[in-house]
């Protein structure tokens, strides 16, 4: 009888625990990612098989849990992936034993395993982790640096500014020596809503001011102190809503120099001593700065946000309930909340992790029927139009045959998923094994990861062609007898 591991990397493995999933654990496998892995271990091994197996899922959770990236995989070098499998928390929500087998002295096992998909802990940011390595975990952002300089020329003056682009360059600079990509735009390209150059953005100002005038006597020269105050924002693209806002201040500001230090803080021209003040800053807050900016993007990115879905021209009832279904089953998407509809338009409520742009795309995909006719990344609305010539939004038809079934068994299948589909009904029961016609908006893929997410009936799918799909009960047991 198989069980399903629970797997802490927190802890030695040798303290891992055995844990039941109970029915209402069962991930949804939209969270779920499998992986084949094979292990093996000495033949001769207490428990050898049950060790074998144990491996295997914490290479599973190791692989799929630990290194899980967002929009990429990222490749690390020996001593990041130790320092992250320390720091994993994942679990085999299911997993099957497809081989084993004696090879030499050894006892190999191939299981294939359902882990959850996780991301590694928030606090990463904050400890040793290289920079670099956060970097690649998060898929490599693409920055772009405007920051402007004013500075004054006399101490209470009005701070000017001035062209040289000197603080964007010491910024640009500590993203580079982070191996972190910076692109040279315009103006133009900044400004412009629909560019696609890079990911997010920095911009502020630097404002230098005379802190003190230093007279080197007998009419050699006077040197220039300067103070420098960098505030900073990050702006995310395409919506431009700032992630990261921060004040940084010349670590210098209100110390007292002493005379043999003078040369390391003075210059002999106000712009060599602004200069000096910038590069006291932004060098002191590298760290800070790069790691905040790359932290924050990566949340604010992912955080869910509500984004309106107006479609126009359907018809009430069917056509709004297969989009009301339809939506929870594109990835990334949290849940979707009905609003009171129009005659002829429908407004859903949807909860995201991701951009506007990608929501639009996913739904444009699931239902090529809809043409956008409004898209706003500020307000994050989306509003499409059903073609013309379309007579309805498609629904397509699907035949299911479920073997090992009991009736009992098939009539909660048919109850489960009527909340679920368009429309679901059993056209036969023969030789424990059912057959159902279902309306669904989605393909069939996605509708055999909804029968496997079935909750008091483990289903197997076994395979599928066209608009059919072949799946089996497991043993015909409950889930949380597994």
């Amino acid at each position: 009888m198989k069980k399903l591991f629970e797997i802490s990397l927190f802890i030695p493995l040798w303290f891992c625990l055995v844990a039941f999933c109970q029915s209402n654990d069962m991930m949804n496998l939209r969270e779920l990612t499998s992986v084949v892995i094979s292990e093996s271990v000495p033949e001769n091994l207490p428990n050898a098989k049950f060790e074998a197996i144990q491996r295997a899922m914490r290479r599973a959770v190791e692989e799929v849990s630990g290194f899980q990236v967002t929009g990429g995989t990222a490749v690390f070098n020996d001593e990041t992936k130790e320092f992250l499998s320390l720091r994993t928390d994942g679990y085999v929500a299911r997993w099957e034993l497809i081989k084993q087998e004696i090879k030499g002295d050894s006892l190999e096992v191939t299981i294939k395993a359902w882990v959850r998909k996780d991301v590694l802990n928030k606090d990463l940011f904050f400890k040793n982790l290289p920079l670099e390595a956060i970097y690649a975990w998060v898929g490599k952002p693409r920055v772009a640096v405007a920051v402007d300089d004013l500075f004054t020329y006399e101490s209470g003056g009005k701070a000017e500014s001035q062209e040289i682009q000197f603080t964007k360059t010491q910024i640009e600079n500590i993203f580079l020596e982070k191996s972190i990509r910076v692109e040279y735009v315009s103006p133009e390209i900044w400004n412009d809503p629909r560019q696609t150059t890079f990911d997010i953005g920095i911009k502020g100002t630097s404002t230098g001011k005379l802190s003190r005038k230093v007279d080197y006597g007998q009419g050699v020269a006077s040197a220039y102190i300067y103070n420098d105050t960098l505030q900073i924002q990050g702006v995310i693209f395409p919506n431009r809503r700032i992630v990261l806002s921060e004040l940084y201040f010349d670590p210098s500001m209100g110390k007292e120099i002493p005379f043999s230090e003078i040369s390391l803080y003075a210059a002999f021209t106000p712009e060599e001593a602004f200069q000096k003040a910038v590069q006291r800053t932004v060098k002191e807050r590298s760290w800070d700065i790069v790691g905040k900016t790359i932290k924050y993007w990566y949340e604010g990115l992912n955080k869910p946000k509500t984004i309106s879905v107006i479609v126009k021209g359907i018809s009430q009832g069917s056509e709004v309930d297969a989009i009301r279904k339809a939506l929870p089953m594109i990835e990334d998407v949290v849940s979707e909340t009905p609003r009171p509809q129009k005659m002829d338009e429908a407004l859903f409520e949807v909860e995201y992790r991701g951009e506007v742009t990608m929501l639009a795309d996913a739904i444009e995909k699931q239902f090529p029927c809809l043409s956008r006719i409004e898209f706003s990344p500020t307000t994050n609305q989306i509003i499409y139009r059903k073609q013309s010539g379309v007579s309805s939004i498609a629904v397509h038809s699907y035949t299911a045959y479920i073997k090992g079934l009991s009736l009992a068994q098939s009539d909660s299948i048919v109850s489960e998923l009527a909340s679920q589909v368009s429309r679901i009904e059993r056209t036969a029961m023969a030789n424990n094994t059912g057959t159902y016609n279902i309306a669904y908006a989605g393909d069939i893929i996605e509708l055999a990861q909804l029968l496997e997410r079935i909750s008091v009936i483990r289903i197997k799918v076994i395979g599928y062609e066209d608009s059919r799909i072949i799946a089996t009960i497991d043993s015909g047991m409950k889930k949380s007898e597994k």
